[in-house]
């Protein structure tokens, strides 16, 4: 399934609550998160061969185990992020609307939005 159809299966209203859940404190960018994704719902994909990888990564510094994708997976224009595939490796354990909301939090903080978005991004690199 490509990306957009990961947004369109669930409302922010469910989402949000994930990603609260993965990252604790985030409620109070929910405004900031919900432009971004209704701006991203309005979105034409463009459709990629390249894929967003989930797998089972580890932290070179503690090197504890986590469930992550790469962040170059997400330096993309929107519209080219949301028409890649979401792939889950073995041994990942996310929900759909887990990986909806992680996506959504990386191409928020990481991808490459338009010009509308430039205020809501900046509300959330200032955390």
């Amino acid at each position: 399934m490509i990306l957009q159809q990961f947004f369109q299966a669930y409302s922010f209203g469910e989402i949000m609550p994930v990603v609260n859940d993965m990252f604790p404190g985030t409620k109070k960018f929910s405004k900031q998160l919900e432009q971004g994704y209704r701006m991203m719902l309005n979105m034409r994909p463009v459709f990629s061969k390249k894929v967003i990888r989930y797998s089972l990564r580890q932290d070179p510094e503690s090197k504890d185990t986590y469930i992550g994708a790469d962040d170059r997976e997400f330096n993309a224009p929107w519209e080219v992020c949301l028409g890649k595939q979401v792939v889950r490796e073995r041994g990942v354990d996310l929900s759909d609307v887990e990986l909806a909301a992680n996506c959504l939090v990386n191409l928020c903080l990481q991808g490459r939005y338009p010009k509308d978005f430039e205020e809501a991004h900046q509300e959330l690199m200032k955390g």
